[in-house]
């Protein structure tokens, strides 16, 4: 009908409509067999025949977003795979996305006819993503030219519009969404186009339909090895950041936290909470969320992923271990912990990793009682950031020493290499400095341009690091009182902060607590709320009401610790 009012008219004989049902993810057949349905029958071999034949110019559509893909054919992992080359991580299943094996297929189909254009609507998360940078690298080698119109509206990422307000998605999905449109064939290459979308929803529509290739500003972005960027954002300082180390070659062992894959059932606010399962030697202290120490019973064969081969080295003795996610969205830093931690601790968003200060090996055929310690540092990163401290590096803590009990100068060489990194995550100037940076890969470290810096440096990532495990020596007195006659319940709806008070319901609240303690996030989470917010409905005791006393002075300590970290960067 739609065909007939552009003005076609068709002949007594006209051609099918080439319009195939299929899964074009499949490759075709070469012989279709008659099935119960003649007409489905006479549709596979047509679309066979099209695949097998049709030379395919331009590849359009919106596949699906869908990183558990139904699509798991031969044919087409097996072209995806040029995507997964030489990557060596751990995780790639986003590169098993629905909509990377359909962007693969188009690039197939053009690669093939040595020209055409590819044009979709998808998931963006390929623009940034560590993973997707072979296939960034891939596509930029196939096509001449690359536009991304990236329309944002993440909300797992909380992404703003540069005026601050909320940035709304295209669609009613969470994930960010982006055009590509792709090029084989110009008359000569150019780098890469991008274009940042943020906003409401009518404001993204208005850009799409009133925007042409012609006439919208593009940005051309740091597209180069080893990442291949499609994304605007901007790199500071790329060679000074380039010159520290790699957190994770700091530490010889590192990996994920646990994932329990039934909160409700393995973790519990107290350790009563979980006494109907059946052995209560499996119950242990679990960092659940910053400032948030519950318990989870710690059975590795009940556990979805219980991550025994890192956290065996913080169970058999005492150690402590630093905890960052690979790409921090939420504003960079870490957290530490002695004990075993669940993988959103510290982000909310990306998955959280551990990094021992020790390991503790079981040696074979000893009769010991006690399994050895030994340093889980790199040999030559140690070595090298202590003669940049100008400190010696095997001013070690003995195997049976208390390495938490000294302060200042008279701590261990490993304890204030752990301290200093400590400090620089949480150092201002280096976050906003590398902001990008850190938002795309684990954080690297600067080497300390003197011993003095480093001595500064690693004294506030003490402080911070002591406040973090809530020692009580650190903490010190809680000057915010409870107030108010009730039945200690946090209410529905609550906590509110008004007027220097944390309300927990009607009646009662925490007094004096400042707005920095309030809105001081660790991570992507502010602890002074969502502690309480996590709590809703429960009873707080007077164990809870103490803690949550010490949470806020935590928050405000370490708010004006990290203000004073005065951390030079070479380049400034």
């Amino acid at each position: 009908m739609q065909l007939e009012q552009s003005g076609y008219r068709p002949s007594p004989k006209a051609p099918r409509l080439s319009v195939w049902l299929t899964n074009a993810l499949e490759p075709a057949e070469r012989e279709v067999r008659d099935l119960f349905f003649q007409p489905l029958a006479e549709e596979a071999r047509g679309a066979s025949e099209v695949k097998r034949q049709t030379p395919i110019m331009c590849v359009i559509g919106n596949p699906p977003y869908s990183v558990s893909s139904e699509n798991k054919g031969d044919w087409i992992r097996e072209l995806s795979q040029n995507y997964k080359r030489e990557l060596n991580e751990k995780n790639i299943q986003s590169l098993s996305d629905d909509y990377v094996k359909f962007i693969r297929l188009g690039q197939h189909h053009i690669d093939k006819n040595n020209g055409g254009i590819l044009a979709y609507v998808t998931n963006n998360s390929y623009v940034d993503g560590i993973i997707h940078r072979r296939m960034r690298e891939e596509l930029s080698a196939s096509f001449d030219t690359i536009y991304v119109f990236n329309l944002h509206g993440d909300s797992n990422k909380g992404e703003k519009a540069p005026d601050g307000s909320r940035d709304r998605n295209i669609f009613d999905i969470m994930q960010g969404v982006a055009v590509i449109v792709a090029v084989k064939g110009a008359r000569r290459r150019t780098a890469p186009a991008v274009f940042d979308q943020f906003g409401s929803r009518p404001a993204k529509q208005e850009a799409l339909f009133g925007g042409t290739i012609a006439n919208i500003a593009w940005r051309h972005p740091r597209h180069e090895a080893p990442y291949y960027f499609l994304s605007n954002a901007e790199f500071r300082q790329p060679d000074v950041y380039a010159r520290g180390f790699p957190l994770q070659d700091l530490f010889v062992e590192s990996l994920s936290g646990a994932v329990t894959g039934n909160d409700a059932r393995y973790v519990g606010f107290k350790s009563s909470d979980l006494n109907a399962l059946p052995d209560a030697s499996f119950v242990r202290p679990f960092l659940y969320r910053p400032l948030d120490a519950r318990h989870v019973y710690y059975d590795v064969k009940k556990l979805q992923r219980a991550r025994e081969e890192i956290f065996v080295h913080l169970i058999r003795g005492a150690n402590m271990a630093m905890i960052a996610p690979r790409q921090a969205l939420e504003g960079g830093g870490a957290n530490v912990s002695d004990g075993v931690i669940g993988h959103k601790t510290f982000s909310a968003y990306h998955r959280n990793y551990v990094f021992p200060l020790y390991q503790y090996q079981q040696p074979g055929g000893e009769l010991r009682l006690q399994p050895m310690r030994t340093l889980n540092l790199d040999e030559a990163i140690h070595t090298a950031l202590c003669a940049a401290a100008g400190i010696d590096p095997a001013d070690q803590a003995g195997p049976d020493d208390d390495f938490r009990a000294p302060t200042g100068d008279a701590r261990a060489s490993e304890v204030k290499v752990f301290d200093y990194v400590y400090g620089v995550l949480h150092a201002p100037a280096y976050r906003e400095t590398f902001a990008e940076f850190l938002k795309i890969d684990f954080p690297r470290i600067p080497y300390p341009p003197s011993p003095q810096v480093f001595r500064h440096v690693s004294e506030a990532g003490e402080r911070l690091r002591r406040l973090h495990l809530m020692e009580a020596g650190a903490v010190g007195d809680a000057p915010y009182p409870y107030e108010g006659e009730g039945d200690d319940v946090v209410a529905p709806g609550y906590p509110k902060y008004e007027r220097g008070a944390v309300h927990i319901n009607k009646a009662q609240r925490f007094e004096s607590v400042p707005a920095v303690a309030w809105t001081h996030p660790i991570g992507g989470y502010l602890p002074a709320q969502k502690w309480l917010k996590d709590r809703r409905g429960r009873t707080l005791s007077w164990e809870d009401i103490g803690h949550y006393q010490r949470v806020v002075k935590i928050l405000a300590e370490t708010d004006r610790i990290m203000r004073g970290i005065d951390l030079p960067l070479a380049g400034e």
